[in-house]
């Protein structure tokens, strides 16, 4: 395996530290750069060119999500991955629909940032254990989730069950051969009938209930 190249934007100069001593201790991986805000950040992006960006999403001049939107546009080629304390299923949402490969938290830095940056590299996506662990997935089939599940047709279960997959608006809108505001529409729909109220809460139910929707799709 030919050795990657990885920038790390973060404005904690001791969690920088941190990432970059992880980075150090594997063999396939070269730091080339590191910012501490979004306007340098992708200034270095612009110069390097790496394989890998690591984003925090706060941080000055310009946001994570701004970085990410501006290398999915002019360099497309880097993969980036998001490293944060952030865990609103919203922001997550928003972060995997502007292209990022991978969505850990720094809590799980330390065990998680070697296998989500070998995945990331392998061309998967890579989300933190403590969002989508398969002890989360596989728990015990929730009898009051079903029941509130039952009430959504066939095609809304599917797009379910692709949100918790993590797939995007337009991949969902792809792979069921609808129109991605058809999807949207779909989203709200199923927000209502659930009585839920946001597409991050919505995100955040397909993931952790991803065995009673599997269920009901596959009994259906």
């Amino acid at each position: 395996m030919s050795e990657a190249t990885v920038l790390i934007a973060d404005d904690h100069p001791i969690f920088r530290q941190g990432v970059r001593h992880l980075i150090e201790q594997h063999e396939n991986l070269s730091i080339v750069a590191e910012a501490n805000d979004g306007q340098s950040a992708i200034q270095l992006i612009r110069l390097h060119q790496p394989d890998l960006v690591i984003l925090d999403l706060f941080m000055p001049n310009i946001d994570g999500l701004g970085v990410l939107q501006w290398t999915r546009e002019n360099s497309p080629a880097a993969a980036c991955v998001i490293l944060t304390m952030q865990t609103d299923a919203a922001l997550i949402e928003r972060a995997i629909e502007l292209g990022a490969r991978g969505y850990l938290f720094k809590e799980d830095a330390y065990d998680q940032l070697h296998h989500c940056l070998e995945a990331v590299l392998d061309g998967k996506t890579y989300t933190s254990p403590s969002l989508a662990s398969p002890a989360v997935l596989q728990s015990p089939i929730d009898s009051d989730v079903l029941e509130r599940l039952a009430q959504l047709t066939r095609t809304q279960l599917s797009l379910l069950q692709l949100l918790g997959e993590f797939k995007t608006s337009r991949e969902i809108a792809d792979l069921m051969h609808i129109s991605h505001r058809t999807v949207q529409n779909h989203r709200l729909n199923i927000c209502t009938a659930l009585d839920m109220a946001g597409s991050g809460k919505l995100l955040e139910f397909a993931v952790r209930h991803q065995a009673e929707i599997r269920q009901l799709t596959k009994g259906g």
